[in-house]
């Protein structure tokens, strides 16, 4: 009876080695079968291109470096919206998304100009965050940016200036940010920021005196108060200086 019992043990344990294996192997089987579909069927057919305005359908597949007959599914997005920023500097993001069986769909989205700066050579196009995107002959209706000089600018590259220039940057892209958030860059033609602590903005036909270390966004959002509650008319002209009393600005007319 022992020895049966021990018998009946073994085929057990055998049975369920057995088992696992077979298991084991469906599970490779099937992964192996998926694989293989993903790698046969999966292939780029068609790239379709959304949000574009400035660059081509065809420059925008060029840049993202996507073939027909790549594979759908082991495509990397980061690594195309990488190459798509970097070979095309107006396009701020990407989204790219799969529909299957054959489609890669691109969305792309793209800076404005927001200012022109010098290299002491020529113009530059800068977005609001900074972002080099073109050599142009002038800055045309786009404000132009004195008191800084762009050293040796790069298209996709951020904007950089001499050490002692830095923080004068800094605040400059803090205003440029703001301006852009309140849609008011298009009203803008002329950006001064070559007086210590001052920035002289050319509004429309008004003159804004900001300082410097002062809240952008509070004193551009006071402003809009002052036009819409019909204290000063929008279309007038004169100066607002934000530099002589704190958190307020004194109006002086033409």
């Amino acid at each position: 009876m022992a020895q049966e019992r021990r018998h009946k043990s073994r085929s057990r344990r055998r049975r369920g080695r057995f088992g696992f294996f077979y298991k084991l192997l469906s599970v490779l089987l099937v992964a192996a079968a998926l694989t293989t579909a993903c790698v046969v069927f999966f292939r780029v057919n068609n790239i379709t291109v959304i949000g574009n305005s400035r660059y081509t359908v065809q420059e925008v597949i060029e840049a993202s470096g996507i073939q027909q007959g790549d594979n759908l599914i082991t495509l990397s997005p980061s690594r195309v919206a990488a190459r798509i920023r970097l070979r095309l500097p107006y396009v701020s993001s990407v989204s790219i998304r799969r529909a299957l069986p054959d489609t890669v769909v691109l969305e792309i989205e793209e800076h404005a100009a927001a200012a022109a700066i010098s290299d002491g050579k020529g113009w530059w196009y800068i977005a609001a965050q900074g972002k080099v995107l073109e050599q142009v002959g002038s800055p045309g209706s786009v404000m132009s940016v004195t008191g800084l000089t762009a050293q040796d600018p790069v298209p996709g590259e951020l904007v950089a200036v001499e050490e002692e220039q830095a923080s004068r940057l800094e605040y400059v892209l803090d205003l440029l940010m703001a301006l852009d958030a309140r849609e008011m860059l298009a009203d803008c033609s002329a950006l001064d920021c070559s007086r210590p602590g001052v920035l002289l903005l050319d509004y429309r036909d008004f003159r804004l005196k900001l300082p410097s270390t002062g809240e952008f966004d509070y004193m551009l959002g006071f402003l809009e108060g002052i036009f819409k509650e019909g204290r000063v008319d929008r279309d007038g002209s004169g100066t607002f200086d934000f530099t002589i009393e704190e958190g307020k600005a004194v109006y002086s007319q033409d």
